[in-house]
């Protein structure tokens, strides 16, 4: 792993950060035109929200797309083994949904506050099923795929894994703040400025660690399943989980409990101890790959 690579990457990520922030105005005043002449739900969804989501989206999937390209230009640098290990997935899938569950049902009883507003129907759980692979999918293209096996250099150290998900968890402070410029092209590029100097106005170290850790367990079905399946299951999983609870459930304003947060799995202390115990027990069962430097040949 060298700074050569690292510099690479982080120069690649400016470039498709520019180029989102670009054409996120041309997507947003093209769902607006359709909305007028079609009246249909989604689109309307769509029109509805704000121009940094279309920034922070496009971003992932431009993201994803330069990945792709990269990597079939030279494929037999980097083997996903995509074509195998739907059994990983589905294990993995159930498994992220049954861990998501089971922190919010036992925070759940400490936090009274928490209230089920609405029972989840067939077209939430499709929604979020499709959502959670979409975002799952090119998340882990981008960095349990490309950027793993281009930054670690034919090396699984923990130092590589721990690094690479210190970019991952910052990478998930990057809200932008489009601000109010009738422009939308100078919103655009603001927010993505905004993307990388909000950063540490944004930082919650217990939201950091949730995230770090989550990328660790991330590294861990990577590696345990050989697949990159593996890790897209586990991600989906998750996501799918919080995108039910964020349309089910109604959280209380203010933290009753500094150790377990509001009820979001993202801003408790107990979210944040179980995530390590997990991390120790995936990296004992993968026998300690995280920690050991194979020789390249």
């Amino acid at each position: 792993m060298t700074l050569y690579r690292w510099v690479i990457a982080l120069s690649t990520y400016v470039g498709i950060l520019a180029v989102a922030a670009g054409s996120a105005p041309v997507f947003y005043l093209l769902i607006a035109a359709c909305d007028k002449f079609f009246s249909v739900d989604w689109l309307r969804y769509l029109t509805n929200k704000p121009l940094e989501c279309y920034v922070d989206r496009l971003r992932v999937i431009i993201g994803c797309i330069v990945v792709l390209v990269a990597v079939r230009r030279s494929p037999k640098n980097y083997r996903w083994n995509l074509h195998r290990g739907f059994r990983g997935y589905a294990g993995t899938f159930l498994f992220g949904i049954f861990v998501w569950m089971t922190l919010f049902f036992v925070i759940k009883s400490f936090v009274s506050d928490i209230e089920i507003k609405a029972t989840p129907n067939a077209g939430v759980l499709l929604q979020a099923f499709i959502a959670g692979l979409l975002l799952a999918t090119a998340e882990e293209v981008i960095f349990r795929g490309f950027l793993w096996d281009f930054v670690r250099n034919g090396r699984q150290t923990f130092k590589g894994i721990s690094l690479l998900a210190l970019i991952f968890a910052l990478l998930h402070f990057s809200h932008c703040n489009a601000g109010s410029d009738a422009n939308l092209f100078i919103q655009s590029f603001r927010c993505a400025w905004h993307s990388i100097t909000n950063i540490p106005q944004r930082f919650i170290l217990e939201f950091f660690l949730c995230v770090f850790l989550l990328s660790l367990l991330l590294c861990g079905f990577r590696m345990q399943t050989q697949t990159l399946w593996g890790s897209i299951g586990f991600h989906q999983g998750l996501i799918t989980t919080l995108f039910v609870l964020r349309k089910c459930v109604r959280y209380p304003e203010i933290q009753t409990s500094h150790f377990w947060g509001t009820g979001r799995l993202t801003d408790s202390w107990f979210v944040v101890i179980a995530l390590c115990c997990l991390c120790v027990w995936m990296f004992w069962r993968t026998k300690k790959q995280a920690f050991v430097s194979p020789k390249t040949k």
